[in-house]
């Protein structure tokens, strides 16, 4: 009966708390700093258009939200930040754009998005890290860092969806732009996002304890690791573990070379109790033989005898030419798209049906967030293709649509 009130009062703790998070709005750096330093566990920090320049370190006691403002036109830029881990919480980071190094720096800096090694992390459990419909570059060490021997961060989720990440690693090769060599995570999601141009590795993990299921799916893997950096994508096994890389293209190393381009899935090829699946992927160039560490259970290869791209203009051309819907939907692949042009994005409309709303022309797995006319989140839903059609009571709305192609705002009036 103890546990169960105690689980009474956690319960009520949680809703009061979410019951009580605000929002906040910020136009300014003294603003966002104003918002950070004040905000309570569960508040929104929404972020206008603008660059907010030099930040510098900002510690993450608290659970937080931080997303681009409903009616940004552009994506907010944050530059010289790094936000790191004090006590377990969630984190989340939504339409904003983060770099640390200038692109084309000479200089480069040992600087992470996010650390997580902080010896509090060792007393409970961070229960989400979200990072979505971002771009971040320029850390010349990684994107999260969950690495060391003694502070061991336990992670629930993490997942990582809808983003662009390059220019990774430049200032520390030895370090993962996912370095979570020691965090004991149980999910671990990535989809629909691209890494480019980084000579470190793109995944570490070396945990053994904790069983973990690991999902890449739509992504593309283009010109990452060197010789001198970990593998592409490295885990340690726990039996019960699954890892599926899915829908995906991985090729070129940053430095032409191969020793370092594969994907250790299990420590050895007959690791017991451990699933291993790649699925309608391509292993391009430059990679070792054997690709792939670990039995799969599932492998369905696309099997390409060249394969070229061009970054600027998100574009893949493979032979065969046949090759298509594979990927992050950003890329054309042989001149086919995953999704849809940006020319049918611009076409996306919203309007009243009686009390349904109904948006219609959305690109694959859009991501649609509602807002009252106040600023007020209504509701959200994700992974939408072509349409929505739900009940509202507002006369006046504010929808705000993420995809892979970009942002788009639109104002509804009944």
């Amino acid at each position: 009966m103890k546990k169960f009130y105690s689980f009474l009062l956690a319960l009520a703790l949680l809703t009061l708390s979410f019951a009580n998070a605000a929002e906040w709005h910020v136009t300014t750096l003294e603003e966002l700093n104003n918002a950070w330093t004040n905000y309570v566990s569960g508040d929104t920090i929404f972020i206008a258009a603008g660059t907010y320049e030099t930040i510098g370190n900002l510690s993450v006691t608290k659970s937080v939200t931080l997303m681009a403002e409903s009616d940004a036109l552009s994506m907010p830029v944050l530059t010289g930040v790094q936000f790191i881990y004090g006590q377990p919480c969630s984190f989340e980071f939504n339409g904003l754009e983060v770099y640390c190094d200038a692109v084309g720096a000479e200089t480069t800096t040992g600087k992470y998005f996010l650390q997580a090694v902080d010896a509090n992390l060792l007393n409970g459990t961070i229960p989400q890290i979200i990072i979505k419909n971002a771009n971040i570059h320029g850390f010349g060490r990684g994107l999260l860092r969950a690495d060391n021997s003694t502070n061991m961060a336990t992670i629930t989720q993490l997942q990582i969806e809808n983003c662009l990440i390059w220019d990774m690693g430049r200032n520390s090769v030895g370090y993962s732009t996912l370095g979570v060599k020691t965090a004991k995570i149980s999910n671990a999601v990535i989809i629909n996002s691209t890494f480019y141009n980084s000579p470190n590795g793109t995944w570490n993990s070396e945990d053994t304890t904790t069983p973990i299921n690991f999902l890449m799916e739509n992504c593309c893997i283009i010109k990452t690791t060197s010789s001198s950096s970990k593998l592409i994508i490295t885990n340690k096994t726990k039996a019960g573990s699954t890892y599926t890389v899915k829908n995906s293209i991985i090729s070129h190393s940053y430095d032409d070379t191969s020793d370092k381009m594969q994907l250790k899935f299990a420590d050895t090829a007959d690791e017991p109790n451990v699933v291993c699946n790649l699925e309608n992927s391509i292993l391009g160039i430059n990679f070792k033989d054997p690709k792939i560490i670990g039995t799969l259970a599932n492998n369905t290869e696309v099997t390409v005898s060249s394969l070229a791209y061009d970054y600027d203009n998100m574009t893949i051309t493979t032979d065969p030419n046949t090759v298509k819907n594979i990927g992050d939907p950003r890329w054309k692949v042989n001149e086919e798209s995953t999704g849809l042009t940006k020319n049918s994005f611009e076409n996306i409309y919203a309007y009243f049906d009686g009390n349904n709303l109904r948006v219609k022309n959305l690109p694959l797995n859009s991501t649609v967030d509602v807002f009252d006319v106040a600023g007020k989140k209504l509701f959200s839903l994700s992974k939408i293709n072509a349409e929505i059609n739900i009940p509202v009571k507002a006369n006046i709305l504010i929808i705000k649509v993420f995809s892979n192609e970009g942002s788009r705002i639109i104002k509804v009036l009944k």
